[in-house]
């Protein structure tokens, strides 16, 4: 079995990534897996780092291709980019740079091979008793076994997906993940998109601990998390529900008061409402993207 796995690291060397640690961790027998390196900045990475990374690739050979964007480029842009690049694949699988997967992350897609989208219960390092995600569309926690596409929603680090998912999608005339969002709520629109293909099945199975953004709690928030939720409300109820400028600028009004956003943030927001954009969106990635460095066995 084929599996391409894209890691998207931010201000983090490769083998500092809780995630890339883990990844060499795992079990691997009958995985041919690629491993696909996203840096998004703020700087390049160092050269001694990419070395020893490729290094312990070559050791267990695995495949890895690294690229570098110090732009912090929108993660629905880098997604798609990854699928449309990696295209000779059985299973697609998506990771932040921290999450802790278990030893049997890649044998669980293996076993279930029948199922096009294959989750892992996922659980905060701080709290293991509190299912985080997947979820039901009415926030209940998930439990373990098959589900219909379009029963649950899931952060977006250990989604797994078939490349049959993929054609389906691409057969609609869309793109896996909605390009008009940037970080926030790019995975729920990944859940809404296959909702259209709910005949189909899925599978909760495995476990996995991973450092979840606080989102609730303005006090624990960074300026930068907090611009980031507005953004996503913001263009949810834009697309969604589609009110009209003004309506839509008193929101931004409520979410300058719920989250405590600056004055700063706030004038980005109320730009964000006149553009009905995501500012991220203004970056691409070209399609023939060189890449930074690479080790194919």
């Amino acid at each position: 079995m084929k599996i391409a796995a894209v890691v998207v690291l931010y201000n983090s060397k490769i083998l500092n990534s809780e995630t890339i640690t883990n990844l060499f961790k795992s079990l691997k027998n009958d995985i041919e897996l690629t491993i696909v390196i996203w840096n998004n900045g703020p700087s390049t990475l160092e050269k001694e780092d990419i070395q020893q990374y490729l290094e312990r690739c070559k050791e267990q050979n695995i495949k890895s291709e690294i690229y570098q964007d110090c732009r912090n480029i929108s993660l629905s842009m880098i997604y798609n980019f990854f699928i449309e690049n990696n295209p000779d694949n059985d299973y697609y699988t998506i990771f932040d740079q921290d999450t802790l997967i278990s030893k049997d992350f890649f044998k669980n897609i293996y076993d279930n091979k029948n199922y096009h989208v294959i989750l892992p219960l996922i659980y905060s390092p701080n709290d293991e008793t509190k299912i985080k995600s997947p979820s039901y569309p009415d926030h209940k926690p998930f439990h373990y076994g098959e589900f219909n596409l379009g029963d649950c929603y899931a952060i977006g680090s250990c989604i797994s997906f078939s490349s049959h998912l993929v054609s389906l999608i691409k057969s609609t005339g869309t793109k896996c993940f909605d390009e008009r969002y940037a970080f926030y709520r790019v995975d729920t629109e990944f859940f809404n998109n296959i909702k259209k293909f709910n005949s189909l099945k899925g599978i909760c199975v495995g476990k996995t601990l991973h450092h979840l953004s606080e989102k609730d709690d303005p006090q624990k928030m960074h300026e930068s998390k907090k611009l980031e939720v507005g953004y996503d409300k913001l263009l949810s109820r834009i697309y969604n529900r589609k009110k009209i400028l003004l309506k839509n600028i008193i929101y931004c009004i409520n979410l300058k008061i719920k989250y405590k956003i600056s004055l700063l943030g706030f004038i980005k927001l109320i730009q964000c409402a006149i553009t009905k954009k995501h500012p991220r969106t203004r970056f691409h990635i070209a399609n023939e993207k060189s890449i930074s460095s690479n080790f194919k066995d």
